[in-house]
């Protein structure tokens, strides 16, 4: 029923109010003027101003103080038919699937951190010490500073041990009730975070110190700090619990049990499944019915509990992000509100999550509209049905999409691709897509969402063009290979002409090289012949000369010989010594044994001579050949059988023969020819 003063009120099949919702507990406005309910069973209110959905496909429950009267909760217990909740202004309770109003109990004014049930009691851990809870009484049993938790001792069950402000403290149960005992000694950092193990080893975790290992006495009086791996370990939002025998810590690097063999805290991959650092929110961990394990992430609400029949640990998650959850970061909390629901507190109230909680369901996605912008930035809206195609010189193409997703508890995420040959994007919260500066070219647009783990059934498909540009038109195609043949068979023809060139070019340096190489080989013919006449020539001059020294030697020996035998008193065998000398200083048979050697060695001497000088005798030219020689008169003189006085004016005659100056050397003129 639509109210006109009083919001929106349900009635059950025998028309007694069964739910009223209105200003103070969610809607926009008292005055619903119009109701309409979908095939999703969703309800729509027309309201005065607006229009609200009252969203019936969430299982998951919400209360919201709107008016901040309780403040943030920071603890919840269920207890004798009474929802008992804690928080920063105190403990309030009502009763357990009532409409009824929360109400303060007294005394209780200020922060609450705990509740928990111990021997069938009720107790309160709060900012003013520990309150034992009886009914809508509270009752203050210990004072002395704020307590943060209790933990039972194992094997002690007269025991209790405290997590106070100030360290820790023993609680003894006598006359059935539980009193405070002592403090214990060795030990005053505030222990939020405390657990025992089956050693009786305490261990506390502290956000800003550390993880703290205590060995504590028989008496429980005293206790020692033993040296542990995390004992520096200080991360903000961690947390430290007991589960089953393990003593577990957790930050956002991951989940640790401590390993008694190495004694040191470990990784657990199993227990590290609850969260990752992509989605951690705190490592504040709870435990329900000392079974279940839970772990609050910035994305969802995840929970390890022991199969009944395996025994095996099975991981679940509840996509309840942090923003709509709203819990307080490191002091997250939940407890069994019955057999199929839990409670968790939050910052503006509670939540009931159902434990079978069904957040799934078939969705489409849909295209809610196409625009693009031209090059002068005008907006062109186009058909969200046909497709369209646009300039290449386009500036922006925009595609909006949409799902109908009325669970604020799960955000929706889209994914697309440009054509079946593309890779899909990463998923993404944007409802919208822009492209600009695209290649030429006929595109398909595939878009697909994602509500939590569940894809929706259809595939957005949406086909669009980019024109080419003017430049890579037909037309323009049709003159560029024009273009390109005019192009070709002018570099062909400037190709062939400058290999033509270049052979021609070849062809002559060829011929210049054949040319030098053989004018060079001309040359070393010619330095060979040369080298070979010079050869014989020396032969020739050397045989002369030795001709001429023999001769030489052999007249002069001769003449000295006619001198001394001269000197002989027998004429007779003077005179027949002297014809024997004499028959061997024959000059002409000298002179054509020294003219035959001399002819080989200078062949166009003589000739030559006789050209110029035709009026030389014999005796003239065989003087001449002896100057020819570079002889001296002295060296001459022997030969023609002359004195060295005869000698000289035989030169004479023969300067005058040849005609020769004055000053113009004999020798030198004879050296010439």
């Amino acid at each position: 029923l639509g109210l006109i003063a009083n919001g929106f009120a349900t009635l059950d099949n025998e028309g007694k109010l069964k739910e009223t919702l209105n200003i103070d507990n969610g809607l926009s406005n008292n005055t619903v003027l119009s109701v309409f309910e979908d095939n999703k069973h969703n309800i729509w209110l027309g309201l005065d101003i607006g229009i609200n959905v009252v969203n019936n496909q969430s299982d998951i429950l919400y209360y919201n103080d709107l008016n901040g009267v309780l403040g943030t909760v920071y603890a919840t217990k269920v207890f004798k038919n009474k929802l008992y909740i804690g928080t920063n202004q105190g403990l309030y309770f009502k009763s357990l699937n009532t409409a009824d109003e929360f109400h303060l109990i007294k005394n209780t004014k200020g922060q609450v951190w705990s509740l928990f049930e111990i021997d069938g009691n009720l107790y309160c851990g709060h900012n003013l010490g520990c309150f034992e809870i009886v009914d809508d009484k509270a009752s203050l049993i210990y004072k002395e500073t704020g307590v943060w938790t209790f933990e039972k001792i194992p094997g002690k069950p007269n025991l209790m041990l405290a997590g106070t402000f100030k360290g820790l403290s023993i609680f003894e149960k006598t006359d059935q009730a539980w009193k405070f005992r002592n403090n214990i000694k060795g030990f005053d950092i505030s222990a939020r975070f405390v657990a025992i193990d089956s050693l009786r080893n305490i261990w506390i975790n502290h956000e800003y110190k550390g993880v703290y290992q205590l060995k504590i006495d028989d008496k429980f009086e005293s206790a020692k700090v033993v040296e542990n791996n995390f004992k520096d370990r200080k991360q903000k939002n961690s947390g430290l619990i007991k589960y089953k025998n393990d003593i577990i810590y957790a930050d956002k690097t991951g989940i640790y049990n401590y390993d008694y063999s190495s004694q040191k805290f470990v990784y657990n991959k199993i227990y590290s499944e609850l969260s990752d650092s992509t989605n951690y929110q705190s490592g504040k961990l709870n435990l329900i019915d000392n079974r279940e394990l839970w772990q609050f992430n910035n994305q969802d609400v995840s929970v390890l509990a022991p199969d009944y029949l395996s025994g095996n640990l099975n991981l679940k998650k509840y996509k309840l992000p942090q923003e709509v959850r709203k819990t307080m970061s490191g002091f997250e909390n939940i407890e069994k509100l019955d057999s199929k629901n839990y409670i968790i507190g939050s910052s503006t109230g509670y939540i009931i999550l159902p434990k079978d909680s069904d957040q799934r369901g078939d969705f489409d996605v849909f295209l809610t509209s196409v625009s693009s912008t031209d090059k002068n930035n005008k907006e062109i809206k186009h058909s969200i049905t046909k497709g369209f195609s646009t300039d290449f010189d386009f500036g922006n193409i925009r595609f909006n999409f949409s799902v109908p997703n009325l669970n604020p508890t799960l955000k929706t995420v889209y994914q697309y691709r440009l054509g079946a040959s593309e890779a899909w994007s990463d998923w993404s919260l944007s409802s919208s897509l822009n492209f600009s500066k695209l290649a030429f070219g006929n595109y398909n647009l595939e878009v697909k969402a994602r509500i939590g783990d569940h894809v929706s059934s259809n595939t957005v498909s949406y086909p669009f063009t980019v024109n080419r540009p003017w430049y890579l038109s037909n037309y323009s195609i049709f003159w560029y290979i024009i273009l390109v043949v005019l192009m070709v068979y002018l570099v062909h023809k400037s190709y062939k002409n400058h290999y033509q060139k270049k052979q021609h070019h070849l062809l002559e340096d060829k011929k210049r090289q054949i040319e030098e190489i053989k004018k060079i080989n001309e040359q070393q013919i010619n330095t060979l012949k040369t080298d070979q006449l010079n050869q014989i020539i020396a032969q020739k001059s050397q045989e002369l000369e030795n001709t001429t020294v023999n001769l030489i030697r052999k007249n002069e020996l001769l003449n000295n010989l006619k001198k001394e035998i001269k000197k002989i008193s027998n004429p007779a065998e003077v005179k027949s010594l002297l014809k024997f000398i004499e028959k061997n200083q024959n000059e002409n048979e000298d002179w054509e044994v020294f003219e035959s050697v001399f002819n080989r060695a200078e062949q166009d001497f003589l000739n030559n001579l006789k050209a110029k000088h035709p009026n030389l005798t014999t005796n003239d030219l065989r003087l001449c050949t002896y100057l020819k020689l570079n002889l001296s008169s002295k060296e001459i003189a022997p030969l023609l059988n002359i004195s060295v006085r005869s000698m000289e004016i035989k030169r004479y005659r023969l300067r005058k023969k040849l005609d020769l100056d004055h000053n113009e050397s004999l020798s030198s003129y004879i050296l010439s020819l």
